[in-house]
């Protein structure tokens, strides 16, 4: 299956990960992107070893140590490698296996900004 391009209306577009032939524009191509960000340990692209985001480094601490932690290396991450995202706030959940954050951002796309939220699970890199 191949991506239909003539049905491409946004210049914020990228494949759908998991999503075979499919693609996310606007604000679902900004999601997608923040969770790729948040999700990659840095180092893990050979050819961009500073992209990614290191919060998989504070699981182990301790709860009070751990969340700031994680929250200041994702609103790091994002303000370098997602332009097109100002995050807002951050609230987490946290438990012995993994933490999960749930991102409130805004975007400004075409002059009009928007609010929308991300969640997704971090888990230490095997």
């Amino acid at each position: 299956m191949s991506i239909d391009v003539t049905q491409i209306r946004s210049v914020d577009w990228s494949r759908q990960i998991g999503g075979f032939g499919a693609i996310v524009e606007k604000l679902d191509d900004i999601a997608q992107c923040i969770r790729i960000i948040c999700g990659t340990p840095k180092g893990a692209v050979e050819h961009r070893p500073e992209f990614g985001c290191d919060a998989w480094k504070y699981l182990d601490h301790p709860t009070n140590q751990a969340l700031p932690n994680i929250v200041r290396e994702c609103t790091d991450a994002i303000a370098q490698w997602e332009p097109r995202a100002t995050v807002t706030n951050i609230t987490t959940t946290y438990d012995v296996a993994h933490v999960s954050l749930t991102i409130h951002w805004s975007a400004t796309l075409g002059g009009t900004g928007q609010t929308t939220e991300v969640s997704y699970v971090l888990t230490r890199p095997q």
